[in-house]
């Protein structure tokens, strides 16, 4: 019976625990960021840089949480073995291409997750690496699908739903001339900013993010209520203004707005807007982001709100609730990418 290590202690892990994807290994423990839990089902929670010295054997760490281009620079940092390490979410490594277990196309990955979850887990496991893999649906050998503006784009591999929306909707605010400028709440990297702005080549765009994380206070309201895990904090800390500008095509069109939203659009007040992404996480700060872009929003504008249906970021969709309670009823339709998007359209 393999031994396998547990990288997290979230609500994915538990999904995990809870439908018996590990019922044909031994669990012999769990790593987590966050040092407030010492314990899981009875086993030890290691510190990503206490295993290294831990002196524990094991066959295989599983990343079992949804961020995988984090967790794969941390194991880098503490030169862990890929060759025992399993991303079930690798499709997230982006313009890395889902370079894992040093094997390098898509089919060789697929053939090697297999053999490697035929040793620790169940076919139900399996399915979820196949499907991660794939990503969505993709056909990764069309690469015509991934161009927007003559320009390739490896972010389809993650998420190719939320991207052929994007796309759709922004030459539809283009061939309707809906006027306003652009923003995104929640830049973090400036993965999706740097399409934002590639795409509006002529607008506007303003980028509002601390650039350190979530609010320490509003974030552990949002852990106590059982909303998120201490783990998104830390890895939503690997952000500056200049990892996001050194994205931009057109950084001479960027606001940087750093600073906790809505302190930062102080002075803004009597712009308008074609296009938004809201990319927060946690149910105030998306609440205080609808609150100022939704009057603010062009009559034939869109929002793209990230997260709304995702398992483990419930405050998102309580948000919503809580601003049409207020505010009336908004024109909503949710899309079935990673994140559950939320377009709005005014």
């Amino acid at each position: 019976m393999k031994k396998v290590i547990i990288w997290g202690t979230g609500k994915t892990a538990q999904k995990y625990l809870k439908d018996n994807y590990f019922n044909n290994c031994e669990i012999v423990a769990f790593i987590s960021n966050d040092n407030s839990i010492p314990i899981v089902n009875e086993l030890p929670v290691f510190k990503p840089d206490d295993i290294v010295n831990s002196g524990l054997k094991y066959d295989y760490i599983i990343v079992a949480n949804t961020f995988s281009l984090e967790i794969k620079i941390q194991c880098e940092k503490l030169n862990l073995d890929f060759k025992k390490i399993i991303f079930p979410f690798n499709y997230i490594f982006k313009e890395e291409r889902i370079v894992i277990n040093e094997y390098q196309n898509d089919e060789d990955i697929i053939k090697v997750s297999e053999k490697l979850y035929d040793d620790i887990s169940t076919l139900k496991f399996k399915e979820q690496a196949k499907y991660s893999i794939q990503a969505c649906g993709l056909d990764r050998n069309d690469k015509k699908s991934c161009f927007i503006n003559n320009e390739y784009y490896s972010s389809y591999y993650i998420d190719y739903v939320r991207y052929r929306n994007f796309e759709l909707i922004s030459n539809e605010i283009k061939s309707r001339n809906i006027q306003g400028d652009i923003a995104e709440v929640g830049v973090f990297r400036g993965d999706f900013a740097k399409l934002i702005n590639e795409t509006f080549e002529n607008k506007k765009l303003y980028l509002f993010d601390t650039f350190e994380s979530f609010d320490r206070e509003e974030f552990d309201a949002e852990v106590k209520r059982g909303r998120c895990s201490e783990e998104l904090y830390n890895t939503h800390l690997n952000t500056s203004c200049d990892i996001v500008m050194e994205k931009m095509k057109y950084p001479e069109n960027c606001i940087i707005k750093k600073g906790l939203f809505p302190q930062t659009a102080v002075g803004l007040e009597n712009l308008k807007f074609s296009f938004v992404s809201i990319d927060t996480d946690l149910e105030n700060s998306i609440y205080e982001s609808l609150k100022w872009f939704y009057p603010r929003l062009n009559e034939g504008g869109y929002i793209f709100l990230h997260d709304y249906n995702h398992y483990y970021l419930g405050g998102v969709k309580i948000a919503v609730s809580r601003f049409e309670r207020e505010f009336g009823k908004m024109k909503i339709v949710p899309i079935a990418d990673s994140g559950g998007t939320l377009i709005i359209v005014k």
